[in-house]
């Protein structure tokens, strides 16, 4: 008996998808069709109950498998003949709740998996205006953190496999949307903002990082795997550029989150937001995604506009900094090899500053007074001592790269407590014979670089040696004693101000970025001073008349009023609007069985069909083979 019952179920509702695909007569019918399915997963508005006339039993409507097919008819059978006469009738809301059920079904699980399908749907199938609009509404109601806590929370473990598969194909669809819109929307038409590259990306972004502070607390790692697939998603896309974008239209995961980053570290108190982080960054799936975030997050790091000063403030927001990339990625071990290797990359496969290097080496000395890493410390040191040994490096590289390596060379040097690496420098055969290559190279500012080092590692080592000949501005002796004055005491260990007053609202830091967009400026008008008394056309001039005794002729909105009297039109029948061309061109040149006699009521109907001709023809010419 269970058996026939659920074949009798199903055939339900396959007959309701099946009449949505064929022509519907009425829009009685269309109502009737749309509210059943709605109303026996509970997301039918209750003012369409009324249309609910042939209810399908409790459950009937498996939104895993039957949502799609219902939206697929809908997207190419239904809005496209059916959307003016809904809209008219107040009733196109029920169309929507098929993508993006509304507020007050909004906790119900089964909005949740009806978006996840609408996301799918409408992704994998040819994009219209109307498709675009129910997509603009669909991402700004179930964003991908929404979808991620209904797809994962109060899983069990059987069913992380399943939401996984899932979560990855609604991941590929939440990326591809921004590209399918703009491929349709060209040229032609404006793109609804929230559906722009730029923008959506940037909401997208700011989503994940809620998403990372709502799930601060999580310890599962398939869990923290869907994140991190989520962030290489983004990444692959060119979320994380490796420059400050200059518009609008391009995204920056950190350009849009990083304000908000930095307060919710501030009020890290247990270090759960930080820890949670430098778990998702070391799940990300590929080594090239993890050297993109780290590139961007460099490059929007706080510039230091004087990259050697030593005030306070400078000093205070190199620290702040450090701390910052310290709490996201963890730090410098030996153990943690892939961000080691993607941070050497980095560092040295870009063009940085001074300013920079004050950051890196303040982030492996730990960022905290009088604590220092040492294990970072070293395994950072190793790192530029192999590049600032380089013969290839001595030779071909550029000034400010050579002064940026010499600066991170001796700023990591001045970080290590005792015993200090300095005498075992002075041991190693390489870097005693790169040091007679620094000496003999043709450049002056190049050679004193050289020279720094070895007499600061001598110095640092208890040995006394001094080359000459530091007076001056040329040849690099102003950047050398500049250093000098910066290595006389460790960014870290300042007295750090007063912590800033925090925002009222994150979401108010969360704003993209500092770029404002160019507004266009109106043009100027200009006006002609016309003389006194000028007339253009002295013709036009009326005469002095006696005011009529007649009363006015009614406007067009009094002939409206009295068109739709009813006591008027007793027993004239109203006409329907065509939504098929098929009936269109019936009311125009009626084709079968005996014609009415009724010549006002054939007026009616060709004065109905010529009315809306052109607009049902135009909506049919672009879609469909029906035209």
């Amino acid at each position: 008996m269970s058996a026939e019952y659920n074949d009798a179920t199903l055939a339900q509702i396959r007959e309701v998808i099946s009449r949505l695909q064929s022509p519907i007569p009425d829009l009685p019918t269309l109502l009737s069709l749309l509210t059943a399915p709605l109303a026996s997963i509970g997301l039918l508005p209750p003012r369409f109950r009324v249309h609910d006339i042939s209810p399908l039993p409790p459950h009937a409507f498996d939104v895993a498998r039957h949502a799609p097919l219902l939206q697929r008819a809908l997207l190419e059978h239904v809005i496209p003949t059916w959307e003016p006469a809904l809209t008219k009738e107040d009733a196109y809301e029920l169309v929507e709740q098929y993508f993006s059920p509304d507020s007050m079904s909004f906790a119900s699980p089964a909005a949740k998996q009806v978006a996840l399908c609408a996301y799918s749907t409408i992704v994998s199938t040819a994009l219209q205006d109307y498709a675009v609009r129910i997509l603009a509404k669909l991402v700004k109601a179930y964003p991908v953190d929404v979808l991620y806590i209904s797809q994962f929370s109060g899983a069990s473990s059987a069913a992380h496999v399943r939401h996984a598969i899932n979560w990855e194909d609604h991941v590929r669809n939440v990326v591809a949307v921004p590209t399918k819109v703009a491929n349709f929307m060209g040229e032609r038409r404006a793109t609804p903002s929230s559906l722009e590259y730029g923008p959506y990306f940037a909401d997208v972004s700011v989503r994940i990082e809620r998403l990372v502070y709502t799930s601060r607390a999580e310890r599962s790692q398939d869990r923290i795997s869907a994140i991190a697939y989520l962030l290489a998603k983004l990444a692959n896309t060119g979320a994380f550029p490796s420059a400050v974008p200059t518009s609008l239209a391009q995204p920056s995961f950190f350009e849009a989150t990083l304000p908000a980053i930095r307060l919710h570290l501030q009020a890290d108190d247990d270090s759960c937001y930080s820890a949670y982080w430098t778990k998702l960054l070391a799940s990300l799936p590929s080594t090239m995604n993890l050297r993109s975030i780290l590139t961007s997050l460099f490059a929007h790091l706080a510039r230091i506009t004087s990259v050697l000063d030593t005030a306070m403030r400078t000093r205070a927001l190199v620290v702040r900094e450090a701390w910052l990339v310290k709490n996201l990625f963890g730090p410098l071990h030996k153990d943690n090899s892939e961000l080691v290797d993607c941070f050497a990359a980095v560092i040295f496969g870009r063009n940085w500053d001074e300013g920079h290097a004050r950051i890196f080496a303040c982030w492996a000395a730990g960022a905290q007074k009088d604590d220092r890493d040492r294990e970072a410390l070293e395994t950072l040191l190793a790192r530029v001592i192999d590049v600032w040994t380089d013969v290839d490096h001595v030779r071909h590289s550029l000034l400010s790269q050579h002064q940026y390596v010499t600066s991170l060379l001796l700023i990591t040097l001045k970080y290590f407590p005792p015993p200090n690496p300095a005498h075992d420098l002075t041991l190693s055969p390489s870097f005693v014979q790169s040091i007679s290559t620094y000496i003999s190279h043709l450049d002056p500012s190049i050679r004193r670089c050289g020279m720094l080092v070895a007499e600061e590692v001598a110095r640092a080592s208890g040995k006394s040696l001094n080359f000459g000949d530091w007076e001056g501005d040329g040849q690099g002796k102003l950047w050398c004693r500049r250093l000098r004055g910066l290595l006389q005491a460790c960014d870290a260990d300042v007295e750090q101000p007063d912590e800033p007053e925090k925002e009222d609202a994150i979401a108010q830091e969360n704003q993209p970025s500092s770029i404002t967009p160019v507004q266009p400026t109106k043009a100027a008008i200009i006006k002609e001073e016309l003389a006194p008394g000028y007339d253009s056309d002295d013709s036009l001039t009326g005469y002095a008349s006696p005011p009529s005794s007649r009363s006015a002729s009614p406007t067009p909105s009094d002939l409206e009023e009295i068109e739709r009297d009813p006591t008027i039109r007793v027993g004239v029948k109203k006409v329907p609007r065509p939504v098929y061309l098929a009936q269109l061109g019936e009311m125009i040149r009626p084709t079968g069985g005996l014609q009415s006699g009724d010549e006002q009521l054939q007026a009616t109907k060709v004065e109905v069909a010529l009315e809306v001709a052109e607009e049902l023809i135009r909506r049919k010419s672009g879609y469909g083979t029906e035209l």
